[in-house]
C-alpha cells in the first residue's frame, strides 16, 4: 500500500510540476537574460532535480535502476522530447533556429568529460565533485548576463514554485524506491517539459533546454553521489575523528558512456538544424536524433 501511495503521489506531483512550468514559461517569458535563463538554468532544473531522488545512499551499482536511472533520466527524457517538439506549433514572436545560433561551450565539454569518465571506468569519489565543479561553471559561463540585456519582471513566484516541486518529486521518488515505476514517471516529467516549452516558447528555446538539461542532469547525479567524499574531506580539514588515509574508489562509471553520447548528439542536433533550410533541417535532426538514440540504447545494453 505504501509504494501505491507513493507512486500515486509522484503522479500528482509530475502533473502539478508540469502545470506549474507551463504557467512560468507564460509568466518569466520576457526578452533579455530572463528568456534565456528559463532555457539555460529554470526548465533544465525541472527536468533533472526529480532524478536526484533515485539516488541510492552509497552510490552501489547492484541494481540496474539504481544505477543507471539517475544518470540516464534527463538525457534520455531530452531525447526522447525531440521528434514531438520538431512537430509541435511554435509559439509566433519567437525565433526559430537561424544560421548564427552556435551550439553552447558546455555541451561539448562535459559530452567529453562524461565520455573521459566512462573510457576510465572506475576512479576516486572525489573526482565526480571535481567533474560537477567543472560542468557548474561551464552552465554559469553561459548564463552570466550579457551587456544588451534586461533584467527582472514577473514570474519569480512561479519559477519557485515549479523548483520547489521539483524537490517535492525527488523527495517522493526516494521514498518510492528505484523501481521501473518510478523511473517511468520521471521520464514522463522530464519528456513532458520541452513538449510544452516548445509550444509555449517555440522549438529553439525548447531545443536549448533539452539539451541543458541532458548536460545538468548527469552532473548533479554525479555531485549527489559523491557526497559522502566531501563528509570525508570536511571531517579531515575540521580535524575530525576519522583519518583520511586516501578517497574511495568506484567502479561502474561506464554508465556515463550513455548520458556523454547524448550530451554530444544534442550538440549534432542544434549545429545540423542550424545550419539548413526548416525542411532539411528536420531531416537532418530526426536522422540525428535516431543515430543518437540507437548509440545511447547501445550503450545502455551493454552496460
Amino acid at each position: 500500500m505504501g509504494s501505491i501511495v507513493t507512486l500515486a503521489a509522484a503522479l500528482a506531483l509530475g502533473g502539478a510540476l508540469l502545470m506549474a512550468a507551463d504557467r512560468m514559461m507564460r509568466e518569466a517569458d520576457h526578452p533579455g537574460r530572463p528568456r534565456r535563463l528559463l532555457a539555460t538554468l529554470w526548465i533544465p532544473l525541472c527536468m533533472t532535480v526529480p532524478a536526484i531522488g533515485l539516488v541510492q545512499s552509497g552510490g552501489t551499482h547492484d541494481s540496474l535502476i539504481g544505477s543507471l536511472g539517475p544518470l540516464v533520466v534527463a538525457p534520455i527524457a531530452a531525447l526522447l522530447a525531440v521528434p514531438p517538439m520538431l512537430l509541435a506549433r511554435m509559439r509566433r514572436g519567437h525565433p526559430d533556429w537561424h544560421a548564427d545560433d552556435h551550439v553552447p561551450l558546455a555541451w561539448p565539454a562535459i559530452g567529453v568529460m562524461l565520455l573521459l569518465l566512462a573510457a576510465a571506468g572506475s576512479g576516486p569519489q572525489f573526482l565526480l565533485i571535481v567533474v560537477c565543479a567543472a560542468g557548474l561553471v561551464l552552465v554559469w559561463a553561459d548564463s552570466i548576463p550579457r551587456a544588451y540585456e534586461g533584467h527582472g519582471g514577473p514570474g519569480a513566484g512561479w519559477i519557485l514554485l515549479s523548483v520547489a516541486i521539483a524537490v517535492g518529486l525527488a523527495v517522493v521518488a526516494n521514498q518510492a524506491g528505484p523501481s521501473l515505476a518510478t523511473l517511468l514517471i520521471l521520464m514522463a516529467v522530464g519528456t513532458g517539459l520541452p513538449i510544452v516549452a516548445a509550444a509555449r516558447l517555440g522549438r529553439r528555446t525548447a531545443m536549448l533546454a533539452a539539451g541543458w538539461a541532458a548536460a545538468i542532469g548527469p552532473v548533479l547525479v554525479l555531485a549527489t553521489v559523491s557526497q559522502d567524499a566531501v563528509r570525508v574531506a570536511l571531517q579531515a580539514v575540521l580535524g575530525g575523528a576519522s583519518v583520511v588515509a586516501g578517497y574511495p574508489w568506484i567502479d561502474g562509471l561506464e554508465t556515463l558512456a550513455a548520458p556523454g553520447a547524448a550530451v554530444l548528439a544534442f550538440s549534432g542536433v542544434v549545429a545540423g538544424w542550424a545550419r539548413a533550410p526548416a525542411g532539411r533541417g528536420r531531416v537532418i535532426t530526426i536522422a540525428g536524433w535516431a543515430a543518437a538514440a540507437g548509440a545511447v540504447g547501445a550503450l545502455i545494453a551493454l552496460y
